[in-house]
């Protein structure tokens, strides 16, 4: 669900409706107010939704009653047939379309766009279809189910990516959730809060000027472009986890607890550790569903590099068909195979402690500036630019003056909103919880006194304030 003020009135009526329906309504009124809102985002996800959900309930099906009559062969078959046609339908989408269109080809292929939140849901089809095969979970015999699973609106344009198991033990709990549950709806207010925080306070501003520094890049010192790269690094996490707290707070509206897909991420003393707290979900799916079945470590430490060097780049080009994106992956890729040697040879100093968080995050925001870039060789001439242009002191006010223009003060609402989030994301490390979960506990006065602030801050500095742009989310184009 996008963060706008229409989105969260939607989501406010359908709660209401919710808790007047008979409870054993309620799920029909999810499946088919999250279908509304995605025919309403867009026709063409909402046709290719039912029809993913369709091939995925048919698929699941004809493999679990393979399995019962231990036909185990052909369920293996029939789950492989399934796997294929999801794969190659985001291969299509992601790589072949965008080619064809590049050539202005008449192919009724070159027509195929990836519908919004296809990327997300896709993943779930494998991983239910997967699952169905090795008796994890049973196939569903209700289509309703399998398309709630998939189209559930606040998780549909970005994530998290859920597995089908988890869904069916809350789609369990919709009928008894009660309206009366104080502790619930204050995870609600407080996830909410954090996320409309995150993503229109701080991913939203620092947006405008990152936005700027990359756009003005041949013409700024290195420090300028530093500041540039550090701040993408703080947009993109405010602006993905900004929306999975939202996310999780709106679901928990309903009774639906979805999966932490952040935690605090940027504090990380090793690029193995940031990949158990960022995004976690996708790093799930891609450890149970490509490590694993290619076989993780258990062939040997270069069979345990290639894998992992295959998970990365898979993970690169799931974001999209620009090669900027494979070398993002590959990136990580790198810097997970030194790390595991490492490891394994039992050097501490680079990852672990101070130096390891700072040497993580620096290689981290380094990546991020392929990631934004539009084409590789743009991120590469970024570096370039970067430690050949040289300090600029001269100059460096003029180019604040290019960069702010007459918003210069913004740059100290930035910097105060960046001090603010690493307060909370080291307080929320040290005591293992998320930003959001740090309040939940807290004081009544302290809880209430954060949410008026948070609020005043919200309507001052995002809705109505100089820098508010309203940017599309960065992880919906995926």
């Amino acid at each position: 669900m996008s963060l706008t003020v229409g989105s969260l009135v939607y989501a406010t009526c359908i709660c209401v409706l919710f808790y007047i329906v008979h409870p054993r309504l309620r799920l029909g009124l999810l499946v088919v107010s999250s279908l509304a809102y995605i025919f309403y985002l867009d026709r063409y996800a909402g046709v290719a939704l039912l029809i993913t959900s369709l091939l995925a309930w048919a698929f699941g099906m004809l493999t679990d009653r393979a399995s019962d009559h231990e036909q185990y062969r052909l369920s293996r078959v029939l789950m492989i047939i399934g796997v294929a046609l999801s794969t190659a339908a985001i291969i299509l989408m992601k790589y072949v379309t965008p080619v064809l269109q590049g050539l202005d080809s008449d192919c009724v292929l070159a027509r195929f766009v990836i519908p919004l939140g296809f990327s997300y849901y896709i993943f779930q089809v494998i991983s239910y279809l997967v699952d169905v095969q090795s008796g994890r979970v049973h196939a569903d015999a209700s289509l309703i189910r399998v398309i709630f699973y998939l189209s559930w609106f606040p998780k549909f344009l970005s994530g998290p990516i859920e597995r089908k198991a988890d869904m069916d033990k809350r789609i369990a709990q919709i009928e008894t959730v009660s309206l009366i549950d104080g502790a619930r709806w204050v995870s609600v207010v407080h996830y909410l809060l954090i996320g409309c925080l995150y993503k229109i306070v701080m991913a939203d501003r620092i947006g405008v000027y990152v936005d700027k520094i990359f756009e003005l890049k041949s013409g700024l010192g290195s420090i300028w472009l530093f500041i540039g790269m550090i701040l993408y690094t703080f947009q993109i996490y405010c602006d993905f986890a900004g929306y999975s707290y939202a996310a999780i707070g709106l679901s928990r509206a309903f009774g639906i607890d979805l999966s932490e897909n952040f935690k605090t991420p940027y504090l990380s003393q090793n690029i193995t550790e940031f990949w158990r707290r960022w995004h976690i979900t996708l790093s799930n799916w891609l450890k149970d569903y490509i490590y694993i079945p290619l076989g993780g470590n258990r062939k040997g430490q270069v069979r345990k590099i290639i894998n992992t060097i295959i998970v990365f780049a898979v993970c690169g080009m799931w974001h999209g068909e620009s090669k900027n994106f494979l070398v993002w992956g590959l990136l990580h890729g790198l810097y997970s195979t030194i790390d595991s040697i490492a490891a394994g040879k039992g050097v501490k100093w680079f990852r672990t402690g101070v130096p390891g968080r700072i040497i993580t995050f620096l290689c981290v925001a380094a990546a991020w500036v392929f990631f934004r870039a539009e084409s590789a060789m743009s991120g590469i001439r970024y570096f370039v630019y970067m430690f050949t242009s040289g300090l600029r002191l001269r100059t460096f006010s003029t180019d604040y003056l290019v960069l702010f223009g007459e918003r210069s003060p913004e740059i100290i609402v930035i910097i105060v909103s960046v001090a603010v989030l690493l307060i909370m994301e080291i307080y929320a490390y040290r005591t293992d919880r998320s930003v959001p979960g740090i309040w939940i506990d807290r004081p009544y006065v302290i809880r209430y006194g954060v949410v008026a602030i948070g609020v005043l801050i919200i309507l001052i500095f995002g809705l109505y304030g100089a820098g508010y742009d309203n940017q599309r989310m960065i992880y919906m184009q995926f």
